[in-house]
């Protein structure tokens, strides 16, 4: 979860799911390494998982006690 100013960086080869706003319409602003090689993996998930407001909930509660 993002307040909508903060950057984000992945190490290589980590996995993470494509960028999204919840309720809200947002701009995304990607910069891909420069260089030769492979810089896209794409996974086939071997089910559909959904995002509830009760996870959202949870995560949100963590951040704030941080």
């Amino acid at each position: 979860m993002s307040d909508g100013w903060q950057g984000v960086n992945y190490a290589k080869g980590v996995w993470h799911h494509p960028l999204l706003a919840l309720d809200e319409v947002s701009d995304f602003v990607v910069v891909d390494r420069g260089g030769d090689g492979h810089n896209c993996d794409e996974q086939d998930l071997p089910g559909v998982y959904l995002l509830t407001q009760a996870a959202l909930d949870a995560v949100q509660g963590a951040q704030k006690a941080a």
